[in-house]
Formats: C-alpha cells, sequence, structure tokens
C-alpha cells in the first residue's frame, strides 16, 4: 500500500510526463486487499493478540488502503492521464476501468475488510462489526454516489441478521444477545435514516 500511495502521488506531482503511475497504482493496491484476504488473515486467531505482528500489519494495511482511496477519489480525473505512443492502443481498456473505478477499487477492499473481521473476530462481535461495515458502505454510497453499493450494504446487513437470528442468539450469553441485537437494530435504523434522506443522491448516478 505504501507502493501504490508512492505512486499515486508520483502520478500527481509528475502529471505532465508520467500521470499514468496513477493507474499503474492501482495494481499493488489490489495486490494488497488479495494479501489481507487471503494470505495474511488466515494467520490470525479470533482470540486476538495486539502484538500479533500479522494483525498490526493487516489492520495497517487497511488503514492505508482507506487513506489511498480518498487520495484516488478526490485527485482522479481520467482525461489527464497520458499514456506512451506505443501504449495508446489500451487507452480503450483503460477508460472503461476509469470509468467503473467505484467497481475495481472499492470492492477489493470490501472484501480484504471483511475477511479481516472474520478472521479476527467471532460470534456477537463479528456480527456487530459485519453490521458496521454495511453501515459505512451505505455512508460511502451517499459520498461518491454509487447506487450499488447501497446493495452491498442491505447484503451485508442480512447475513449480520441471518447471524444474529441462527448462530448469535443460539450460543451467547443472554447480555451478549442483548447487545448484539441492540447493536444491529440501531445500525439498521440510522441505515433507514440516511437511505431515506440521501435517496435521491445515491440514486442520482444510476439515473
Amino acid at each position: 500500500m505504501v507502493l501504490a500511495i508512492s505512486l499515486l502521488l508520483f502520478g500527481l506531482l509528475l502529471n505532465k510526463n508520467l500521470s499514468r503511475l496513477r493507474i499503474i497504482s492501482v495494481v499493488p493496491a489490489w495486490i494488497s486487499a488479495f494479501l489481507i484476504a487471503f494470505v495474511t488473515s488466515p494467520y490470525l486467531i479470533s482470540s486476538l493478540s495486539y502484538t500479533d505482528t500479522a494483525w498490526i500489519t493487516s489492520a495497517i494495511g487497511i488503514l492505508l488502503q482507506f487513506i489511498y482511496l480518498a487520495l484516488f477519489h478526490f485527485t482522479h480525473k481520467s482525461d489527464e492521464i497520458r499514456l506512451p505512443v506505443k501504449l495508446l492502443g489500451l487507452e480503450k481498456i483503460i477508460n472503461k476501468l476509469v470509468s467503473g473505478e467505484n467497481i475495481f477499487l472499492y470492492y477489493p477492499v470490501f472484501l480484504s475488510v471483511l475477511f479481516f473481521l472474520i478472521w479476527s473476530f467471532s460470534g456477537a462481535v463479528l456480527t456487530a462489526l459485519i453490521s458496521l461495515e454495511s453501515l459505512l458502505i451505505l455512508v460511502l454510497s451517499i459520498v461518491v454516489k454509487e447506487n450499488s453499493f447501497r446493495y452491498t450494504a442491505l447484503g451485508g446487513i442480512l447475513v449480520s441478521i441471518v447471524r444474529l437470528v441462527f448462530i448469535d442468539l443460539r450460543g451467547s450469553e443472554i447480555f451478549v444477545k442483548a447487545i448484539a441485537f441492540i447493536f444491529v437494530a440501531i445500525i439498521m435504523l440510522l441505515m433507514n435514516v440516511l437511505y431515506n434522506k440521501f435517496k435521491s443522491r445515491i440514486e442520482k448516478n444510476t439515473d
């Protein structure tokens, strides 16, 4: 992720000659998301040890992913990307990728965070965190005006409800059950309020 952020910044600073670095920076960002989801995360344990190198590096990687997303979103303009003459044949492909940047750039991060949570936590805590991630995705859909994120958020909250009813309410203590139920209910209410308030903004991209 440090490499991805560095390439993005160099592409911005050297925009006249090396603007293509901003697109190239996506590759190490993808690799980081893959490593967190499928390579590093299996070494984590649900008991959580904050001195565990795997957990710390994954958490830092996720933090850097969000920094990268913010930089990319607020600085990226596809019409500013300049390619060498020999690579101009790739222009159509790059433009297609850029036009769907929310999909090809954000979803790998969503998945890496999800797998990080799955390997790091368990029980009602995991359910609560999945519902919290769903809320954050909905907020992101408002910020970047991406309607597909709304369906992803709804899918996440549905998974939380299924886990709450069929897993957490069976195995957890009464106090934990109550806290988990209340937390998920609050998340659902917040999502409903946000959607009703910003519905037109979320669906603007689709229209």
